[in-house]
């Protein structure tokens, strides 16, 4: 596991214990990212020149989604979830894939195990968590080359463990900016247009106080094919931040890398929005690059299968302090011979002094102290 406990933490929780002087405790919140990989590529779909081609594309691309046991990789998941008990964790690409047999009278009917956020809120490790800001993507529907009809649904969701007190208000919003991909008409309908279907993108957040601390949890899958538009998205993200009456943490699969810095979406969450990166703000003590995303396929027989590009992160408002923060998923931990998620998850522990609390003076002092003796240099 890539995980660090800073010196702050280790600092924090003595004073709580040594210092009974200090009658205000400081608060800590633990928070997960965790694409959960819709199962299969639809590139075979969205690169049929003919209609004619959508059919066998369409079964190709279920056949594929069937082979990476989405059920089993739910419950793989399910069990990193219950290992950490984070209170809050952002999802992203949890789909629901559904059948239709015109013969069957019958309408679609859920493959797979059903919707992907259903599947951890049901299942037996996770009983003290609820699903909440259910943001809809995109939902289409396709002949297979069995004659029956498959659709698939992308959402992302929040999970809120249940000793978290939700506050009222709780919202999901579609970005302006999205990728229209257009298909091969069928020779049915009446025009010879091409069918337009638009990859939508969207966020959420949730309220939450825990011990009195009133928070925005933020979560979102960010575009991942055209630039522009990832930019475009991540720009009304960091306004719906900015906006926050409350103290902001943003998570999610953002889709933009360290290395384009103030001129991508991650200097627009840093910069625009103003949030600090939780592993970043512990890399000087980590030696782990914190990476998150590999190619296709999930098989993880081969030995050191390269994790390429960190896509997926926790930002957190500077009055927050990153005490700990793990890259989960990137080894071989999950159902062989897959991986969980052709993501890697991250979970963070933040913490924050009371409002008023004289901790928040001695923190900063110890910490600095703690920095000056390791010889680092304490971040913003």
């Amino acid at each position: 596991m890539n995980r660090f406990i800073s010196a702050a933490h280790r600092a924090a929780l003595a004073l709580v214990l040594a210092a009974s002087f200090v009658q205000a405790a400081p608060i800590e919140i633990t928070v997960m990212t965790r694409n959960l990989y819709v199962g299969a590529s639809l590139a075979p779909i969205f690169g049929a020149s003919d209609f004619s081609q959508i059919p066998g594309a369409v079964s190709a691309v279920v056949a594929a989604a069937d082979a990476t046991k989405p059920a089993e990789r739910m419950a793989a998941i399910a069990k990193e979830i219950e290992l950490r008990q984070p209170h809050v964790v952002g999802l992203q690409e949890s789909s629901l894939w559904e059948v239709l047999d015109p013969a069957s009278g019958l309408g679609f009917q859920p493959l797979f195990g059903g919707a992907f956020h259903e599947q951890l809120v049901n299942n037996p490790l996770l009983p003290n968590y609820s699903v909440h800001a259910l943001a809809l993507n995109v939902s289409n529907a396709l002949p297979g080359a069995d004659g029956r009809i498959y659709r698939l649904t992308d959402f992302d969701a929040i999970l809120v463990r249940d000793d978290v007190l939700v506050l009222p208000g709780e919202e999901t919003k579609q970005f302006a900016a999205a990728v229209p991909i257009l298909l091969p008409d069928s020779p049915a309908d009446d025009d010879t247009d091409p069918e337009q279907v638009v990859l939508k993108r969207s966020y959420g957040y949730v309220d939450i106080q825990i011990d009195g601390l009133k928070t925005r949890v933020f979560n979102t899958h960010l575009e991942s094919i055209v630039g522009p538009v990832n930019h475009a998205q991540g720009l009304e993200l960091a306004a719906a931040i900015n906006a926050s009456p409350l103290l902001a943490i943003a998570l999610g699969d953002f889709n933009t890398t360290t290395d384009i810095g103030t001129t991508g979406v991650y200097g627009t969450m840093t910069i625009g929005a103003n949030l600090v990166d939780a592993w970043d703000n512990l890399k000087d003590l980590n030696l782990e690059p914190g990476l998150t995303w590999r190619d296709d396929p999930l098989l993880n027989d081969i030995p050191d299968v390269d994790f390429s590009l960190r896509l997926d992160y926790v930002f957190h408002a500077k009055s927050f302090q990153t005490l700990s923060a793990e890259v989960f998923g990137n080894v071989d931990d999950g159902i062989p011979p897959l991986f969980p998620s052709d993501h890697a998850g991250v979970v963070a522990t933040l913490l924050i002094p009371e409002p008023g609390s004289p901790l928040l003076i001695v923190l900063g002092l110890a910490g600095a102290g703690l920095a000056r003796r390791r010889g680092l240099t304490p971040k913003a």
